[in-house]
């Protein structure tokens, strides 16, 4: 009766863990450009049609080859082998984001890591789904608490950024400054660390050279650029503004922020 038990134990506890925990991650990846795409996962085509947004759902395995072939025949294909949808402890699986860039003049095509987030509870692994052109949104629900007002969220009615003369935006001073940096920094993904560092601009305005500062904290040249252009109406000395080209190591990406300093002129 009591090994009976104790094998009821087990039975109980492992469908316990397995109810606690996805047993299964999802895939998305995404073009800003609009250009339509195939996804291929260990040599099998995902999507019939070609999208810009494709969410692969139930993948159960550790790493998968993943092959990007463009409807566009002109753009090469992009392939990345070991793409994972488990989290960086290695154990638990999750939604998993991420980007295509492409350079038009080299015809090249990149797959970039963007986010990854927990799966939701009422995330169902024995479904088999492919979901089309759903568009990714930054996870923005986070809250930091030191001293400094950084409270983060996805409301569409939130404060914009105004131009620095329309609204009251005090000059961040170098010791608030630090605590912010080391609150940028313990964010592990690029779309947490520019939640964080969007809200401080709304509140804020910054010198280039912190804005610079900010920007190398971002592991891909496109956050990096999203957010220098984001902080430009934040800047209190824009005759400095340019040299924030020195930020970026691809000479497209410098070309694509001189054009929007240009833009503003």
């Amino acid at each position: 009766m009591k090994k009976l038990f104790s094998l009821y134990f087990i039975f109980l506890s492992s469908i316990l863990f397995a109810q606690s925990y996805p047993l299964s991650g999802n895939l998305t990846i995404f073009c800003d450009n609009s250009e339509a795409f195939f996804v291929y996962l260990n040599g099998e085509l995902q999507n019939k049609q070609p999208n810009s947004s494709v969410t692969i759902k139930n993948l159960n395995q550790r790493y998968y080859n993943v092959k990007v072939s463009f409807e566009n025949t002109d753009l090469k294909n992009s392939i990345n082998n070991y793409v994972s949808v488990l989290s960086k402890d290695g154990k638990t699986f999750e939604d998993v984001t991420y980007k295509i860039k492409i350079d038009y003049k080299t015809k090249k095509t990149k797959l970039n890591y963007y986010s990854g987030k927990e799966i939701a509870s009422e995330f169902h692994p024995n479904q088999d789904i492919l979901n089309i052109n759903q568009i990714p949104y930054p996870n923005q629900n986070v809250t930091i608490e030191n001293g400094v007002n950084i409270t983060i969220n996805n409301n569409k009615n939130s404060k914009p950024n105004l131009d620095r003369k329309e609204r009251k935006c005090p000059e961040m001073n170098s010791i608030d400054f630090e605590i912010v940096m080391k609150s940028i920094k313990k964010e592990n993904f690029d779309d947490q660390k520019s939640a964080v560092a969007k809200n401080i601009i709304l509140n804020n305005c910054l010198k280039t050279d912190q804005i610079a500062q900010i920007a190398k904290t971002f592991s891909f040249a496109d956050n990096q650029l999203e957010f220098v252009k984001h902080a430009y109406n934040s800047c209190i000395d824009l005759k400095n503004y340019y040299s924030l080209k020195d930020v970026f190591s691809f000479q497209v990406d410098q070309q694509e922020f001189m054009n929007f300093i240009n833009s503003k002129k």
